[in-house]
């Protein structure tokens, strides 16, 4: 035991608990007031809230620009001829085995879950049918 605590990390570690333990201890009001004649203290919660309002901003722009790529797609996939939304699930997935027996390199080109066509989702099939016909894979009477 005593070598114990003469280990610094562990002396480290009981000054931390603390430290802790008298935050908690100490009301509110009295965090709240000594902040309020603290200038570094007000700076930094002015610079937290002003990070938080970005990481918004960021969070929001992202969404964004998620739902303007999906609008781009579907005008590309209507531009194209494609309506994944009423093509028969069945069909695209005997398309898709079609390309993974004709096609030696198949397993390399797509990821692991698509190498073996039953474990993937109706929507995931969907989209690599789509991205196979907009890249040019699929010609459009082979999807229809």
């Amino acid at each position: 035991m005593t070598e114990k605590l003469k280990d610094p990390r562990y002396q480290l570690r009981k000054l931390s608990d603390l430290f802790i333990n008298d935050l908690f201890a100490t009301p509110d009001a009295d965090i709240l007031a000594e902040a309020a004649q603290d200038a570094s203290l007000k700076n930094a919660g002015e610079r937290a809230k002003a990070t938080y309002q970005r990481a918004l901003l960021m969070t929001g722009q992202n969404k964004l620009k998620e739902a303007r790529h999906a609008i781009d797609l579907a005008r590309d996939n209507a531009k194209a001829g494609l309506d994944m939304n009423h093509m028969d699930i069945g069909r695209a997935r005997k398309i898709l085995e079609k390309l993974a027996a004709n096609d030696p390199t198949f397993d390399i080109k797509v990821t692991l879950a698509a190498r073996n066509l039953r474990e993937i989702t109706d929507a995931e099939v969907l989209s690599i049918i789509m991205d196979l016909k907009r890249l040019g894979a699929l010609p459009a009477d082979e999807i229809l």
